[in-house]
C-alpha cells in the first residue's frame, strides 16, 4: 500500500522572514504543526513505511493532506483515499474543499476541534478520527542531577484576559517564589528544554489549544502543569466551547479558569503528586502516536 503526504512548503519570502526573526528577535523558527510533520517523517522512516512527499504515482493508493490545502484542490478528483488533517483548517467552512464528499477522513487533534468542526457543518461532514502528535522522550527526558531552582515557569501565549499574566506573575513574586518565563514563539527549543530540566512546574497560559505540543514536552520532561483554561473561543464572531490543554489529566497537572481559581488551585497543585512522564510514555511518545495514524490510515 503506497502512501503520499502532502505538507505546505513554505514559500522564498516566508523562508527569509522566518531566519529574519531568527536572527534579528530570536523568534523561534519552530512551531507546533512544523514539529508534527517533522517528528512524524522522521518516526515513518524509522518504521520503514514507503511514503512519497509532496508527490503521487501511478500505484498511490492513500493520501494525507496534512497541512496542504492548495495540493488537496489539485488532487481531490483522484482516485486515491483521501484524508486531511490535523492542519489544514481552522474551520470546515472557510472552504468548500474541506467538506467535498471524495474526502475520506478528516482528522482533527482533539475533541474539542472535532465538535467545533461537527457544530459548524452541523454534522455535514467526513467521518473524523482524533489524532494528536507525540513528542520524542529520549530528547525530552529528566536528569536527576539537576537541581529544581525554578518554581513556576511561565509559558506565556495569546489569551484575552490581558490581565491574567500580570496578576499571577504578582502573586507568585508575592509568594517569592523563583520564576521564569518564556514566550511562545521567542525561544529555541533547546532553551526550553533546559529551563524545563530546572523547574517544578509550569503554568501554560493560552486561550485555548488545538493539542498543546508545549505541555507534552513539559510532560515527558516530568513537569506538571498548570493550565489557564477559560473555557471558549471566539472565531468570526461566534463562540466556541474550547480547552487550553485537551490532553491535560489528573497524572499531568490541573486546571484554572481565571485568577480567582488560580489562587485556589496552586496550593492543591504544589501539594499534589503527578507522574506526567508516565502518562507521556504510555500515550504521548512519537512511537505510540505514529502507531495510532497508521491504524487510522490502515497501513
Amino acid at each position: 500500500m503506497t502512501l503520499s503526504i502532502f505538507i505546505l512548503k513554505k514559500n522564498l519570502c516566508s523562508q527569509v522572514m522566518s531566519k529574519l526573526k531568527y536572527y534579528i528577535f530570536h523568534k523561534n523558527p519552530f512551531s507546533g504543526p512544523e514539529i508534527l510533520i517533522k517528528s512524524l517523517i522522521n518516526e515513518l522512516k524509522k518504521k520503514k513505511i514507503n511514503f512519497y512527499l509532496n508527490k503521487i504515482t501511478p500505484i498511490t493508493k492513500k493520501i494525507l493532506f496534512i497541512d496542504d490545502k492548495i495540493n488537496l484542490k489539485k488532487y481531490i478528483n483522484t482516485n486515491s483515499e483521501i484524508f486531511i488533517g490535523p492542519n489544514i483548517m481552522t474551520m470546515p467552512n472557510d472552504d468548500k474543499i474541506f467538506k467535498s464528499k471524495k474526502i475520506s477522513r478528516i482528522l482533527a487533534p482533539s475533541q474539542w476541534v472535532k465538535k467545533k468542526y461537527l457544530k459548524q457543518t452541523r454534522r455535514k461532514i467526513s467521518k473524523i478520527n482524533i489524532w494528536y502528535s507525540g513528542v520524542d522522550e529520549n530528547f525530552w527526558r529528566p536528569k536527576k542531577i539537576i537541581s529544581k531552582k525554578i518554581d513556576f515557569l511561565i509559558y506565556k501565549k495569546f489569551s484575552y484576559d490581558k490581565e491574567i499574566y500580570n496578576k499571577i506573575l504578582n502573586y507568585l513574586n508575592y509568594k517569592k517564589k523563583n520564576i521564569k518565563v518564556i514566550e511562545y514563539g521567542a525561544y529555541e527549543r533547546k532553551e526550553y528544554y533546559n529551563l524545563l530540566l530546572s523547574s517544578k512546574a509550569l503554568i501554560f497560559i493560552s486561550q485555548s489549544e488545538s493539542q498543546g505540543i508545549s505541555n507534552f514536552e513539559a510532560w515527558s520532561c516530568d513537569v506538571p502543569t498548570l493550565v489557564f483554561n477559560p473555557g471558549f473561543w471566539i472565531y468570526k464572531n461566534k463562540k466556541y466551547i474550547s480547552n487550553s490543554c485537551p490532553y491535560l489529566t489528573k497524572y499531568t497537572g490541573v486546571y484554572f479558569k481565571n485568577f480567582e481559581d488560580f489562587k485556589n488551585k496552586i496550593n492543591l497543585f504544589e501539594n499534589k503528586k503527578f507522574s506526567p512522564r508516565k502518562w507521556i510514555l504510555k500515550k504521548g511518545t512519537v512511537n505510540f502516536t505514529t502507531k495510532k495514524l497508521l491504524n487510522i490510515l490502515k497501513i
